[in-house]
């Protein structure tokens, strides 16, 4: 159980939404329903210790002014550290019982030294309490979020395959039954009676990979299926005679991405490159998508900043299938 625990804690979960509309709504909900539920029920003996009427407005706002910060301006001020694909549930869980933390701060400090202790107790004992007060009322809308940003990116992941699995269909079926060329008797009576030949098909071109070291692979374009990293190695992953094929090289996968030019053949991942041109199906969930190459029966993660980017190519292949 611990561990399908932590395989939760560790699969891709974004930063809230993906837009600033989107989240000011998310901080502006959490803080009508922290307001909300100050007024309504006044938990924690609030009516009794703090009379003073304009308290929970105070401490929604102190909630609207931490949550504001964390959420639409933290993130622009370091957008490396904010990128989709670093994130995790877990991580994304902490972040919001630090900002929760944050939050029990401000409202100590409000509660300690602007509206005083009747109980007379230390600053930190008020900080114990106040974090206690502020964990236990802040725990239902963020454990509400988590659910809601899952069930959306589900939702949209979802309409999102279906579109481009109907591309990627319609591309297969344009190789499966691709232009019948001139029948050979054809050819022949266009090349007696008027003295021109037919033009022949050449050998599709090869890419030549150098590694860092003396070797080198040779490989038909078409053949790539995708390349992951390792270190300083990267392995290839192409088809041969109909079978899957790998080979470990000594190379980064950004040298190899310099040696793989070409719109077909991204980078969709941190750690994979890809050739879209080969892809069988798009998978997803709530986590993300993936790409599905059939000969080597493995999926390949494709990161959330670039889905959109791989989405399109995918739309634009197929085409001009």
């Amino acid at each position: 159980m611990w561990s399908k625990v932590k395989q939760g804690l560790r699969s891709p979960f974004p930063f809230y939404l993906n837009s600033d509309r989107d989240n000011l709504l998310v901080v502006l909900s959490i803080t009508a329903f922290t307001l909300l539920f100050l007024l309504i029920f006044r938990p924690f003996g609030l009516a009794d210790s703090i009379p003073e009427p304009e308290a929970p407005f105070v401490f929604s706002g102190i909630a609207f002014v931490v949550l504001f910060l964390h959420v639409l301006v933290v993130p622009r001020l370091a957008p490396r550290y904010f990128d989709d694909s670093c994130w995790t549930l877990g991580g994304f869980a902490l972040y919001n019982l630090w900002v929760i933390a944050v939050i029990g701060v401000f409202a100590t400090v409000y509660g300690h030294f602007v509206l005083g202790d009747p109980c007379h107790d230390t600053f930190g004992q008020h900080l114990l309490e106040e974090q206690f007060r502020v964990l236990t009322i802040g725990i239902f809308p963020v454990s509400a979020m988590i659910f809601l940003i899952r069930n959306r990116m589900l939702a949209q992941t979802l309409r999102e395959v279906e579109v481009a699995n109907r591309h990627l269909g319609s591309r297969r079926l344009a190789n499966e039954f691709p232009q019948a060329p001139l029948r050979h008797g054809y050819e022949e009576f266009i090349h007696r009676n008027y003295n021109l030949r037919m033009p022949s098909f050449e050998v599709p071109p090869s890419w030549i990979i150098h590694a860092d070291t003396q070797e080198q692979l040779e490989l038909p374009k078409g053949a790539l299926l995708f390349a992951e990293a390792d270190d300083n190695y990267s392995r290839i992953h192409w088809v041969e005679s109909g079978k899957a094929q790998q080979r470990m090289l000594r190379l980064t996968l950004k040298n190899l991405e310099e040696q793989l030019p070409g719109e077909k053949v991204v980078r969709v991942h941190r750690s994979f490159l890809a050739n879209l041109a080969r892809v069988d199906e798009l998978r997803g969930n709530a986590s993300g998508y993936r790409l599905f190459f059939s000969p080597a029966a493995v999926e390949v993660p494709v990161a959330r900043t670039r889905s959109r980017d791989v989405l399109d190519l995918i739309e634009g292949i197929s085409n001009l299938a």
